[in-house]
Order: C-alpha cells, then structure tokens, then sequence
C-alpha cells in the first residue's frame, strides 16, 4: 500500500512549551511528523520530547523560526507530547501520523521563506515515485479569523491560530511519480500581508513500492516476437497492480487534444485464465474494486509505454462450439476529462491560456476522486485570454479544454504515457499553436521495390468543412420580461475559397456557456482559418520496425512521406509524392492473427510542413 495519513493533530499555545495529543489510531511502525512555529527570533529553545530527531528548520528573518521533528511510533506512545519553545512567545505545532511508509528510504525536504500575502511550499525531489507529500505554510502576525486554503489536489490536515502572532497550516498528497510536483502556494482569506512566511515540502517513500513488471517471452507462437504487455492496475488512488491479460486483437489509437479508443479480446480457454481475468475484471458484479470504470490498461511495447486506456466496458460472449471471449473497450485519459464536470466558478482575465489550462486541470485534481496524477508541463504561449467558466454550466474539464485550444492562435495537447522510477507516468504536454518537435526525422515511403508503407487512404468531404463561420453562445440578458437572445459573432468568411468560386457553406457552432463577445470572435476566426473547404483526412499505414523511430508518444511531430505509386505519380514526370506533414494521431495494431506485422495507422495533418 502506498503511504498515507493515519491521523492528525493540532495544538496551540503561549509560553514556553505546547502540549499536543497524540494523533488517533497510531501504531508501532507509524512515522510521527512534528512542524512547530514561534514568534520569536531564534531557534534556539525550540525542543522536542525525548525520541524525536530534528529533520529540518528554519527561521524567516528572525520573526518566525520554525522546526520540523520526526520519530517511529513504537507500541506505548504516550497521549499528549510535549515542545518547547523559547520565553513566553506564541506558537502552534501539527503532528500527521503517516501509515505504510518506508523504512528504508530516507525522505527528502525542501524549504521556502517569504513575505507578502500568500505562502508558496517548495518543490522537492520525491524520495520515490510512490510518495506522500507533506505541505506545511506558516505566517507571522495574522490579526482576527483566517480561512487557509490548500494547494490545488492537496487535502488540508490542520489549522492553527494564535491571533496577533501567528497561523499555520498542513496538507498533503498522495503521488505516483519521480518527478518533482513544483512549487505549490497556501491561500489565506482576507489575504494579508504577512510580516514573514515559511514553507516546507517533505516527500515521504512508500514502503510497497510497485511492483517489477514480469519479463517479455523471448517468443509466443504463431505471433512472432511478444513485444506487447498489458499490465492493469487501478486507476485513481493507489494505482494498484491487478493482473497482466494475453491480449489479442489489440487495437488502439491516440489523437491530439482528443480521445483515442482501445479495444481487445481474450479467449476463455481454461479456468485458470477464468480466474487470471476475474482478478481484473470480476464474475461478481457486487465485487466494487475492478471492473470497467476503475481500471485501466497500460500497453507497453519492448519494455516502452506506449499509451493507457481507462476500460469503460467489456462483453463476454460464447458462441455455439466456440470457448467464452472478453472484449474489453475503453478510452485515452483524454476521454476521462469529458466524464468530470466542472463544479466551481473561475474567473480568468487576460491570463495566458495555457496558464487557464494547467488552472482547469489543477481543479479537476483537487474534485474528490478524479485527480489522475498529471504532471502539468510548464511555460506559456504568450496568448491572453479571458474566461469565465461557471459551475452551473455543465461544461466537463475535458469540453472546457478542447474549446480553449481551439480558437485562432490556440493549442494542442494530449496526455503521455512514459516510464518513471516507479512505472507509469501521466505527463500532459501541450505546443502552441501545435504539438511535436519540428526538428524531428521520421521517413515512410513506398515504392517499385516496396517500403514500410502498407496502405494509405485520402477522404475528403466538403460539408464537414465551410466558407462562412459563425459562433453563438449564451444569452446575457437578465431581464425576464423580454425574449433572450444569445450572442452571436461577426460571420468569418474563407476569401481563399470564394475567391476560387466555392459557394456559400455557412457554419453556425454552439459554444454554450460563452458570454464573452470576444470569446465568440475568436472562435470564429479560428474555424475560418483551419477548417474551412473540405475536411480532408490523409492516412497512411506502416508497418512497424523493431526500434521505430516513431511512437505514440511522439505526436505533432512531421514526417516524410515518399510515395511512387499510379496516383503520385505524374505522366512525363515519373516523381511522386515527397512531402512532410504532422502525424497528429496513429492508430497501433499490434501483431497477431489477423496481420501478421506490427502495424500503425497514421492521420496526418493536410498542410506540408516546410
């Protein structure tokens, strides 16, 4: 089990030491976390109860020196402890009681002075990619009643106050990642200023760490090498390990900004795969803690991630002669944001809009059981924006998203799968206005002497597109005695298209919860630009080599497609195509019966990248 918060305790006081209780529930092997602050000027005097060992400290220009003390519970712990602190000053300490945690792996810890009027908590480097992260903030001279609000996706464990001198506060988080979480800011309401700030960040290792995944079979018959693994764990909370499936008819895609399916079988041979699959997904429907809805499904090709599907459903089926089979269906992480509403107020104005993003999935994170762990890339576009979402929308995070990215000069992002020191990692990575690595070298081709390219399709359909946009969102006008009527952009004409005598395709879009006329301009003005004439969708099927340079976690990126075939290829001219463009989303077949090659379907984007 990962490590986690037992209980907690809070106790305040003024002179010259402060009793606190002793968190509920403790047992022998619980790790004791003590963060003490005084209003003093030295750190001198502060003092622990006998067993405790000084982990860190700290003193904000001379006004607020603060400690922090740890200890093993062992099994006759007494009721209340004991710290002292220096003359007759006031003070406040927070115990947490953490479970489950390592013994054998020292934690780590980083500290932060400041002033003004919010409390920022370092980043810190876990101390394993299975951790608990403490977040403690004190502030010197706080006058009357504060509200403290935790960090984004941090549940509060205690508050203290001692009016005109001091407040405190502690959180903490559950984590499955090696990367560093970033640093983290305490709120306080009304927000004064404080004379002086401290903040400590502890990353505390788990003691059942994930578990090693099972080697690759060097060969499976009749499939040639057994590159793929599908590892299922659950997906929230612990994450944890459930069973690995021999997955056939594996097929599974990733887009940009958008969901990509997943779909699979096994073929019920024998009661033992009964059972290795009733440890994934239940023959009792009553059992709550598997089953579509809870897990998902890494894909790992080599050892490599390759991408992670949340099962959403599954069937199993027996026809006549033939043994039980398990389909199993589901969808990228990027489908599970569509599936979380948005149930708080925000309110952004001229805020860079990858800022408003990493906002957005900060407070998915923090909706009681729908943080999925993402590791939020930092920077921004140097686009500005102003939103205003409303909780009485029925707008999910992931609807929010996508429409953000969308207007003219926006953004593209998806969510990688990729190895950490402790397995898989959630990374949300974002390019504006696209995603990929311009630099990158991926080549297809197919020719008289054949290639890597199996298949390629174009399709291409002109009422998908338009040449005249329009955006409508929602009505403004609070006055119940007349007709409501909703905003509606200025009509966004393609000239290119017109000019080349198209005729007129207009193209009315809904953005519901829009009330900002300029929000609507925007969106207009992006449809115009990319998607105005006939959608056409370019694919092309290759097969995949041993180390591909290509994977799913690679899109955005171009590549060169060379093909000579009875299409490309011109009458007097012999060339054919020789052209690079964006994979902006792949669909991945693994080997099997059906196919005897690892294949990947890949959607490219029209416009060549020069």
């Amino acid at each position: 089990m990962p490590a986690s918060v037992r209980s907690y305790t809070v106790g305040t006081g003024t002179g010259s030491s402060i009793s606190v209780a002793r968190p509920s529930g403790v047992a022998a092997g619980d790790q004791l976390w003590a963060f003490h602050s005084c209003d003093d000027e030295t750190l001198v005097g502060m003092t622990a109860p006998s067993g405790w060992v000084s982990a860190a400290s700290l003193n904000t220009d001379n006004v607020l020196p603060t400690r922090v003390w740890r200890k093993v519970a062992s099994g006759g712990e007494p009721s209340t402890y004991a710290f002292g602190q220096p003359g007759n000053v006031g003070g406040a300490v927070h115990i947490i009681a953490i479970r489950d945690a390592s013994a054998s792996i020292a934690a780590r810890g980083a500290t932060l002075t400041s002033f003004g009027t919010s409390t920022p908590t370092p980043t810190v480097t876990p101390a394993a990619a299975s951790h608990l992260e403490i977040r403690y903030a004190a502030v010197s001279t706080i006058l009357g009643a504060t509200t403290w609000t935790a960090p984004s996706g941090y549940t509060m464990r205690g508050i203290a106050q001692v009016d005109g001198v001091l407040g405190s506060a502690s959180a903490t988080r559950q984590i499955a990642s090696s990367a560093p979480s970033g640093v983290k800011t305490f709120l306080r309401t009304p927000n004064t200023i404080s004379v002086a700030g401290a903040g400590i960040t502890v990353s505390i290792a788990s003691a059942d760490l994930e578990p090693e995944l099972p080697p690759i079979p060097p060969f499976t018959p009749g499939a040639g090498s057994a590159l793929y693994q599908y590892p299922f764990r659950r997906m929230v909370g612990d994450r944890a390990y459930l069973g690995h499936l021999d997955l056939s008819g594996v097929s599974f895609e990733r887009r940009d900004s958008s969901p990509g399916t997943f779909t699979a079988r096994v073929p019920i041979t024998s009661t033992k795969i009964g059972d290795q699959i009733d440890a994934i997904i239940p023959r009792d429907p009553a059992a709550l803690t598997r089953g579509p809805g809870v897990i998902c499904c890494e894909m790992l090709r080599a050892g490599d991630y390759w991408g992670e599907a949340w099962i959403t459903g599954y069937a199993i089926r027996k026809s006549r002669r033939q043994v039980p089979v398990l389909e199993l269906r589901g969808t990228t992480l990027e489908g599970y944001l569509q599936h979380v509403l948005l149930r708080e107020n925000l309110e952004f104005t001229g805020v860079d809009q990858i800022e408003i993003a990493r906002a957005l999935l900060e407070s998915m994170a923090a909706v009681p059981g729908a943080d999925i762990d993402l590791i939020l890339q930092s920077g921004t576009s140097g686009e500005p924006r102003d939103r205003h979402y409303k909780a009485d929308d029925n707008g999910t995070y992931g609807q929010r998203l996508a429409e953000l990215g969308e207007v003219l000069d926006g953004f593209e992002w998806t969510i990688d799968s990729r190895a950490g020191s402790g397995g898989l990692e959630r990374h949300w990575r974002w390019g504006a206005p696209t995603l990929g690595d311009a630099d990158a070298e991926h080549v297809f081709g197919s020719g008289s002497y054949g290639g890597d390219v199996l298949d390629w399709a174009i399709e291409v359909d002109a009422l998908k597109g338009g040449t005249h946009w329009q955006a409508r969102g929602d009505t403004i006008d609070d006055d119940a005695s007349t007709e409501a009527t909703p905003l509606l952009s200025g009509i966004y004409e393609s000239a290119p298209h017109t000019a080349a005598g198209w005729p007129r395709i207009d193209r009315l879009v809904d953005r519901a919860g829009v009330t900002v006329q300029q929000t609507l301009e925007d969106y207009a003005a992006g449809w115009a630009a990319r998607k105005s004439g006939a959608v056409r969708v370019f694919s092309v099927t290759v097969a995949i080599g041993k180390v591909p340079t290509f994977t799913p976690n690679d899109l955005g990126n171009p590549a060169r497609f060379v093909l000579s075939d009875e299409w490309h290829k011109r009458v007097g001219l012999g060339a054919g195509l020789n052209a690079r463009h964006r994979i902006i989303g792949c669909r991945v077949v693994p080997v099997g019966r059906e196919n005897g090659k690892d294949e990947m379907q890949l959607i490219v984007e029209e416009q060549e990248v020069t």
